[in-house]
């Protein structure tokens, strides 16, 4: 056996990789631990099963970047966290810490983009060219048109309960995003699944 396949026998297999764009989850940069407590919450609870075989990287401005981990690491989400300031800068930091070859090797079967930016497109498109299983998870950022084409299945956190990061014009592009993703969405709980 070549070190090789003993690194390969011992490593453990990533199933589900996680990629969190966390200021388009939450919708505010400047939203608080307890609005991203409750955004993970309802993740963890309803949309994503956090096992020793999924593996999440999350990436934040350093405005956002403590409330969101420290929300993240209170309900239990482990997760490569990333900080990066600039135009784009938490989603390049993202896209950088995707290596595809490798996931694939490992066993990599689903990926969620936890994110509504476009910038994820080709990303996500890369990921189905190798045969894996793209799922779109949408929080409170508006999706661009591109990503929900190249996503298969899209699923939306329902965070209704709260809507004061939503201004009126927010709630008409929501609507909008939301007719896109199915016009008949099954629900389960706080979670729509198209």
């Amino acid at each position: 056996m070549s070190r090789n396949d003993l690194a390969a026998s011992v490593r453990p297999s990533i199933t589900r990789l996680v990629i969190a764009d966390v200021d388009n989850l939450v919708g505010d940069p400047a939203a608080n631990q307890d609005e991203h407590t409750r955004l993970w919450r309802i993740i963890r609870g309803e949309a994503i099963r956090f096992d020793e075989h999924t593996r999440t990287v999350a990436a934040a401005t350093s405005l956002s970047a403590m409330p969101a981990f420290c929300a993240m690491a209170s309900e239990g989400v482990p997760a490569q966290r990333l900080v990066r300031n600039g135009k784009d800068g938490a989603d390049l930091a993202l896209l950088e810490s995707v290596d595809i070859d490798h996931l694939v090797r490992c066993g990599l079967r689903e990926v969620v983009l936890a994110t509504g930016d476009g910038i994820f497109t080709d990303l996500a498109l890369a990921f189905r060219a190798r045969g894996i299983r793209v799922i779109l998870l949408l929080g409170r950022g508006a999706p661009a048109r591109r990503l929900l084409e190249a996503c298969p299945m899209k699923m939306r956190l329902r965070l209704d309960g709260r809507s004061s990061l939503w201004s009126p014009a927010a709630r008409r592009v929501r609507a909008r995003t939301t007719s896109m993703i199915n016009a008949a969405p099954r629900r389960r709980g706080s979670l729509v699944v198209a």
